[in-house]
């Protein structure tokens, strides 16, 4: 090859190493990356190998899965109108945007990434070279996860004594799908400057332990560790905590994934809610007592006073700073100048007065609770730190009171009432009384109870009324609905049990009876309302008429049943079987031969007197009751055949109809004699006037007894039967003629 060939091909080089060089080349950062949904994005591009000036522009599109070939564009930095909708009102917002690294350089931003931000990102230069040459754009695939990292840990307030060890607990765990690693670190916020956290001990990405610089010393010595315990247990242990300690500790957690350009990014990260700690210097001039106002247990709704007592020599010329605290929560803080402030889940009480912290004198402090509930129940102490002037936010020296345990009982916790009688049924006039027994969980003599009596007739008419209530300071409240009730019930307490005792009781004294008690706050009385109550059972109470024995008196026969013994009267105009052989016949009791007759009926046959002119027509007669009729004979007429429903017909023999056996004959009482002379007296439970009842029929299931009515024509005698007089039931015919009247039940 000559010099010329050599010179040729040496030139040709030159020129083609020149447009090499001059070759525009886009790259972008590699993909895929994993990012979690939420997170904030970066991702870089740059440019080489370009004419034109050194800033360069960029534009960033986007292929979303559903359409791989369609371009949406988000941002330029140099069109303002290039986003396309649906990334108008993002980027505008700044929530996405473009950051300028370098001339040649820039950073995408997605502030929030959400899910459909997956799909493939295309990073574009625009052409500012004489001529096309290289490449003018590059891509790469960003996928969306979930994020799933989670880290807790309950947050606590920790008051402990310089020396003491203290252990907290972080919970750490993750579901992702890809392949990622975790940290676990502490770290401790002291003072104002809550921005910058330090470092206490780290879990690193890769398991190894780095100390924070403060406490690289102790880390070595074994006073600071950091364990894991099974697969999401954290564990940091303080031993030995020091002044310095104090103040907030929190967790944090971190999810690192591998890039594919083998880099580590975090690509989530989650804080614990925070620990308080205060450590308390162990001084000696400096000693605290606490102590309650009052002794003993305290009840729901009592009041709670607690005072907290700085015996420091000296101490009119010292600041002290007194921190109340519940079970080593903190309740509220009183400082130098007497200025109380309360945690945020006391503040709404401590504004309705119910809490109150303040300083009587430089030495005396003092917290009142009014209504106490079961959340103030616990260990109380008082933490005292004294200042070197008001207002430091560093003590000089702290201590800690002794415990006081706070005992609440609650009110209405098994609060239980039973209400029980002597017996179900008393006799008319005769005394009633009911028992009301109280028991709950607690000691019930230590708490205000009131009790409510109740009562239902037997025939309700709505809601069961108010007797009485007797309240916790003894007062007694008549209800309005029985007025007659008060002039003849006596109440009385004994212990936790309540008497109601009813003097002479009456028909209208029988009903259901029921009580109620209730348990009252102290400070609610004598208004306001019970804190709880509790209804008892229902007691039934049936009050009946005495039963009155009758003589034997000598007389004609009657056919009764077996099991009476006395004549049973239901009320005023009831009458029903005289027993004992004993038969209701002319206004006077007479001795009765038992029959055969049957157990649900009775025959009664008399002479038959003469009768008189106008006495044969029947008529009806009706007492105003309950009953069915009962037919007297006519004059001249074979006698009636009376039967258990009362439906008797002159001159007829009627087989007897038996009464409904769900119709028991009632518990009834005895009628006294007639007077002397065969004059009939009426009764008092019988003197009601029986009036004419041209229609009425007997009713069904009643029991009768067959009397014909004075002055009215005898039947003819038969065997067995004897006469009776209605003048003894206040029967007054209106004519001499044979009669039907109701039977009574």
């Amino acid at each position: 090859m000559g010099l010329a060939q050599c010179l040729a091909a040496a030139f040709l080089f030159l020129l083609l190493l020149g447009l090499t060089a001059a070759q525009r080349v886009v790259t972008v950062q590699k993909g895929p990356l994993y990012r979690t949904e939420g997170s904030h994005v970066t991702l870089w591009c740059k440019v080489s190998g370009y004419q034109g000036p050194a800033e360069q522009n960029f534009q960033w599109s986007i292929y979303l899965p559903s359409a791989p070939e369609r371009e949406v564009q988000i941002v330029s930095t140099v069109d303002p109108s290039f986003p396309y909708a649906i990334y108008t009102q993002r980027v505008r917002g700044r929530g996405i945007f473009v950051e300028r690294l370098r001339g040649d350089a820039v950073l995408l931003h997605i502030t929030e990434l959400q899910e459909r931000d997956a799909g493939q990102y295309e990073c574009h230069t625009p052409n500012t070279d004489e001529r096309y040459f290289g490449s003018y754009s590059a891509k790469m695939d960003l996928a969306v996860i979930p994020d799933t990292l989670s880290a807790s840990m309950a947050p606590q307030a920790l008051t402990l004594m310089e020396g003491d060890a203290v252990e907290l607990t972080c919970e750490v765990s993750k579901s992702t799908a890809q392949h990622t690693h975790l940290s676990v670190g502490w770290y401790l916020l002291q003072g104002a400057g809550e921005h910058h956290a330090e470092e206490i001990l780290t879990l690193s990405k890769d398991f190894i332990l780095k100390p924070g610089p403060s406490y690289e010393q102790r880390f070595l010595q074994g006073a600071v560790q950091l364990n894991k315990v099974g697969n999401t247990t954290y564990k940091l242990l303080i031993g030995g905590v020091t002044p310095s300690d104090q103040g907030q500790l929190y967790c944090e957690a971190a999810e690192w994934i591998e890039d594919p350009d083998g880099t580590w990014k975090d690509i989530s990260r989650k804080q614990t809610a925070r620990t308080s700690l205060a450590v308390v210097s162990r001084g000696r001039d400096l000693p605290v007592d606490i102590a309650a106002a009052a002794e003993g247990s305290l009840s729901e709704g009592d009041t709670l006073q607690l005072n907290c007592v700085v015996g420091a020599p000296k101490s009119s010329s010292r600041h002290f700073k007194v921190i109340w605290l519940l079970n080593e929560m903190k309740v509220a803080e009183v400082d130098a100048h007497g200025v109380s402030t309360w945690e945020e889940e006391y503040e709404e009480r401590a504004k309705l007065g119910q809490l109150r912290a303040f300083k009587p004198s430089n030495t005396v402090y003092v917290l009142t609770v009014r209504e106490v509930g079961l959340k103030d129940k616990g260990t109380y102490q008082c933490s005292v730190s004294e200042m070197k002037a008001p207002g430091d936010l560093h003590s000089i020296q702290t201590n800690v009171s002794s415990g006081v345990q706070v005992n609440v009982k609650p009110i209405g916790l098994g609060l239980h009432a039973t209400l029980r009688s002597r017996t179900p049924t008393i006799g008319h006039g005769q005394s009633l009384e009911l028992f009301c027994q109280v028991n709950a969980s607690y000691t019930l003599e230590e708490v205000p109870v009131s009790v409510r009596w109740l009562f239902q007739p037997s025939r309700p008419t709505g809601p069961s009324q108010e007797l009485v209530q007797v309240l916790p300071n003894g007062a007694v409240v008549w209800g309005a609905a029985r007025p007659q009730f008060q002039g003849k019930t006596q109440l009385e307490k004994a212990g936790t049990s309540f008497r109601l005792h009813i003097h002479s009781a009456l028909p209208a004294n029988e009903g259901t009876y029921q009580c109620e008690v209730g348990v009252w706050r102290r400070n609610a009385l004598p208004l306001g309302q019970a804190a709880a109550s509790a209804s008892s059972n229902a007691v039934e109470i049936k009050v009946v008429l005495p039963e009155v024995p009758v003589p034997e008196p000598e007389g004609v026969q009657q056919h009764i049943p077996a099991a009476h013994s006395v004549c049973k009267p239901g009320g005023p105009g009831r009458v029903l079987l005289c027993g004992r052989g004993m038969a209701l016949a002319g206004g006077r009791l007479v001795q009765a031969r038992r029959g055969n007759v049957g157990k649900d009926h009775a025959e009664v046959q008399t002479p038959r007197p003469r009768a008189a002119a106008g006495q044969n027509q029947p008529q009806r007669l009706r007492q105003g009751g309950r009953g069915g009729d009962a037919a007297l004979p006519a004059a001249g007429r074979p006698p009636a055949r009376h039967t258990p429903l009362g439906h008797l017909v002159p001159g007829e023999e009627r087989r007897p109809r038996r009464c409904p056996a769900d119709r028991a004959p009632r518990r009834q009482h005895g009628v006294p004699g007639a007077a002397p002379g065969g004059a009939a007296a009426a009764p008092p439970a019988l003197g009601r006037r029986l009036q004419p009842d041209a229609g009425r029929r007997a009713e069904r299931g009643c029991r009768g007894v067959l009397l014909p009515a004075a002055g009215m024509a005898a039947a003819r005698p038969r065997p067995g039967l004897g006469s009776a007089s209605l003048g003894a039931l206040g029967v007054h015919p209106a004519h001499h003629r044979p009669a039907r009247v109701n039977c009574f039940v």
